[in-house]
């Protein structure tokens, strides 16, 4: 129209859905959740000491680091986008997620991951699909899972202990300390006080923890474990405090950010028990967080269908109903399904576990035992102690051709798996194999040469086994070579042990 004049708005954005209206600031919330992470934090250092000051310190730096790089990257001011204080964030949390015996490096490294591939492969602050602090523990537990044990040979973690069916008397106490662990471990009860901060300041919302609570604490009872060692121990505090209600990875509404709860607290509990870590809470968030999209989809299906039932015609409903039905139709079938699949692999898995465990036995002895009892037929089992399974050796003619052992030992980087063999009279070694090991490759992964191994054949038992005293240790591979000398020494009392009074 003639006169009429064209008004632009360049402050006018346009970008995907939701569009969520909140009364703070995001740098505000983003302070209060670091004040509040400040203090399971300070009970760490409380509990670890220098240990604790160190992963965080360099947390939190390498994060602010590989931020103010990627803003440079992308040609944007570093400063203020440093200022959030998010990078502080990720980088305080990921280190409450390490070990106090983890290297100061691989904080720098988990923290670099988490930024890098957490968030702004994603796009920055606020556009990422997964929580970036657990995107960087998972980025670690994946390069080095003995480092992120937690525990030790001596003194294995908590989560071990239990996951090898030891009973923990009394849950009362780990509100207190549910080490060795995680840093958030110091004090899983500082972890929960921090959480509800976070949700008291508006940073966060009740719903997905108590989904959480209850998929765990249903889960856990139906597979006869006692619901608050899966709430109070690892990442579990943690994850109901900061992870499962993290705004750019959860749902939008109530009943969505409830499912997503629901779901990572029934798959945090499956995963530890049937998974390959000791931890499943990171695996547990990551898979909802992805699954989001889904539920805010399925959120928004159901708001509509409620609306176009108080305010439309029924002939309106029919017109457009039949697109929120196949989209409800799509998410309860993809429910339907992986539930059905669910059950089905835990059927399978609880049907041919024996089976498995009995052929998974029956290889350990063919290629352990048999090799170092030759004239051996048969290998009847005489104990199983903690990490120590003792054989008796029988040849065709059922005569004792001596004594066989699986038993194992923390290495350098991961655990060691032996294969022992003890003559008759328990007197002298007839040899040893190496089952597993992920020593350093040229270095430790030596234990497994001829040279090294031969040395132990005929061995008296009463020997000190100690590296450059009566064992030809491996040059550069020390604590590898004094790991086989301790397993073995293990495996003989063990052996003595079984046949004491026979």
């Amino acid at each position: 129209m003639k006169g009429q004049e064209t008004v632009t708005h360049p402050m006018l954005w346009v970008q995907p859905a939701p569009h969520v209206h909140v009364a703070e600031p995001v740098t505000t919330l983003v302070r209060l959740t670091l004040l509040a992470a400040a203090i399971p934090g300070a009970a760490a250092v409380a509990v670890y000491g220098l240990d604790a000051v160190r992963l965080m310190a360099a947390g939190m730096a390498g994060a602010a680091a590989v931020e103010a790089a990627c803003e440079w990257l992308l040609r944007r001011k570093a400063l203020a986008t440093l200022a959030d204080g998010s990078a502080l964030v990720t980088g305080l949390l990921l280190a409450l997620t390490l070990p106090p015996t983890a290297p100061t490096w691989m904080a720098l490294l988990g923290a670099a991951a988490a930024i890098a591939l957490g968030k702004y492969v994603f796009g920055g602050l606020g556009h990422n699909l997964f929580n970036p602090a657990l995107v960087g523990h998972v980025f670690l537990l994946g390069s080095f899972a003995a480092a992120l044990s937690g525990g030790t040979a001596s003194r294995p973690a908590l989560m071990a202990v239990a996951k090898a069916g030891k009973v923990i008397p009394d849950y009362l106490p780990l509100l207190w300390h549910a080490g060795p662990g995680p840093l958030a471990a110091a004090s899983p009860l500082a972890v929960l006080v921090a959480g509800v901060l976070v949700m008291g300041w508006g940073a966060g919302r009740w719903q997905a923890p108590a989904g959480f609570f209850v998929g765990s604490g249903l889960l856990a009872v139906s597979m006869g474990w006692h619901p608050a060692y899966h709430w109070l121990v690892g990442l579990a505090p943690l994850t109901v405090a900061f992870f499962v209600h993290d705004p750019p990875t959860t749902p939008v509404a109530a009943e969505g950010r409830f499912v997503f709860g629901l779901g990572a607290g029934a798959l945090t509990v499956l995963l530890r028990l049937q998974g390959s870590f000791l931890e499943g809470a990171a695996f547990a968030v990551l898979v909802m967080n992805a699954l989001t999209p889904l539920l805010n989809r399925a959120s928004v299906a159901l708001r509509r269908r409620h609306w176009r039932v108080v305010r439309e015609a029924k002939s309106l409903q029919a017109v457009h109903g039949t697109r929120w039905r196949g989209e409800l139709q799509a998410v309860l079938v993809l429910v339907l399904v992986t539930s059905a699949a669910g059950v089905l692999l835990a059927s399978f898995y609880h049907a041919t576990a024996p089976l498995i465990a009995s052929q998974q036995q029956r290889r350990e002895i063919e290629l352990g035992l048999k090799t170092l009892i030759p004239e051996a037929v048969t290998f009847n089992r005489l104990s199983q102690t903690d990490g120590a399974r003792v054989f008796e050796a029988l040849d065709a003619q059922g005569n004792r051709v001596g004594y066989g052992v699986f038993t194992e030992g923390q290495g350098y980087h991961d655990v060691i798996r032996l294969a022992v063999g003890i003559d008759p009279e328990v007197k002298e070694l007839l040899g040893v194999r190496v089952l597993q090991q992920s020593e350093t490759p040229g270095l430790g992964s030596r234990i497994e040469e001829e040279g090294f191994l031969g040395q132990f054949a005929g061995k008296p038992l009463d020997d000190a086994f100690m590296p450059g005293e009566d064992v030809d240790g491996i040059s550069g591979a020390t604590v590898s070579s004094v790991a086989v000398c301790d397993i073995v020494v293990q495996a003989i009392e063990a052996v003595r042990a079984a046949t004491e009074g026979r």
